[in-house]
């Protein structure tokens, strides 16, 4: 759709700038919401990345604890069967209780030497399974707790990755908005422009064919015997208004476009400017044997919106 379809009441000069002036403060709030964006996805991200590290954390360090865990298995295993085997040796073995090892040693020392050592090693074996279980319990609680945490910090990265998903898609529609707005100010410009200069080509050209003749001095009559007189110094006329929506160029050789009107111009000279409640601003700018006394044509884009715009009789003011 061009911009002049899309403006209903018809894009006049003053109505393209005011929407070019809407469209720039438009363009102006989205870019400050941009950089809000940008910032907030900039922490956002930031955020994301420190709990991603931690996650990576954690999980080296239940890795590891996994392997103590295995290994103080394995120790208590080890320890437990040494100490069953010192057990077996002393059923089996019936020479090596205490009291034949003391009766058997030659001298004292040797006796009470040979049971220190056994009750040592059955000592150490019993301690070493009592610290290993102790170590056990340890690392399992410790297992545990990082359980929590990185169930907990899972949660809190999944919730910080919908919220930089979320802002960055808000933040690239944001963009192609703003880039949307870029373009259509760019053809609210170009149709400016062009009106511009449809207009003064139109004030040219009429100036030629009407010959110089004022705007205000002439009068005609219409079929049906009505006289209508515009005097000088009048700037409003009561005309009945019409819309056609014909391709191709107008009587004073410029193309068609939104604001050109055919008018008679014995009653309203061509190159004479009008503003049309309703329409916008026009220009006398085109001839047609249907255009007779008070009445006028007005171009639009479309066979519906010409359609809709109906005959209305209205009053226009003249410049």
């Amino acid at each position: 759709m061009s911009v002049a379809q899309g403006l209903s009441a018809g894009p006049s000069l003053s109505t393209l700038r005011a929407h070019d002036a809407a469209i720039a403060a438009k363009a102006r709030s989205a870019v400050l919401s941009l950089y809000s964006l940008d910032s907030r996805l900039a922490a956002a991200t930031t955020r994301l990345a420190a709990l991603q590290r931690e996650q990576n954390t954690i999980a080296s360090r239940r890795a590891l604890l996994k392997r103590e865990r295995g290994e103080a298995a394995l120790d208590v295993r080890v320890s437990r069967a040494r100490l069953a085997a010192r057990v077996r040796q002393l059923y089996e073995h019936p020479g090596a209780s205490g009291i034949e090892i003391f009766l058997g040693a030659k001298d004292l020392d040797k006796a009470l030497t040979e049971l220190d050592e056994l009750n040592k090693v059955a000592s150490i074996n019993t301690d070493v399974i009592k610290s290993v279980e102790a170590s056990q319990i340890r690392l399992g609680v410790l297992s545990k707790r990082l359980e929590l945490e990185s169930a907990r910090l899972a949660s809190t990265t999944r919730a910080a990755f919908v919220t930089t998903s979320r802002l960055r898609s808000t933040r690239d529609e944001l963009a192609g908005y703003i880039n949307h707005l870029a373009n259509e100010r760019r053809l609210t410009k170009a149709s400016i422009a062009a009106d511009q200069a449809q207009a003064l080509a139109a004030t040219r050209k009429s100036a030629t064919l009407s010959g110089g003749v004022s705007a205000a001095t002439t009068a005609t009559v219409v079929p049906g015997g009505a006289a209508v007189t515009l005097f000088a110094g009048e700037r409003t006329l009561t005309v009945s208004a019409t819309g056609y929506s014909l391709p191709g160029h107008t009587s004073s050789g410029i193309p068609v476009g939104w604001g050109v009107a055919a008018v008679d111009p014995r009653v309203i000279p061509l190159g004479t400017r009008m503003t049309i409640p309703g329409y916008g601003e026009a220009i006398a700018a085109d001839t047609g044997s249907a255009v007779i006394g008070a009445d006028i044509d007005l171009w639009f884009p479309t066979l519906a919106q010409a359609q809709a715009w109906g005959r209305r009789t209205i009053t226009i003011a003249l410049h």
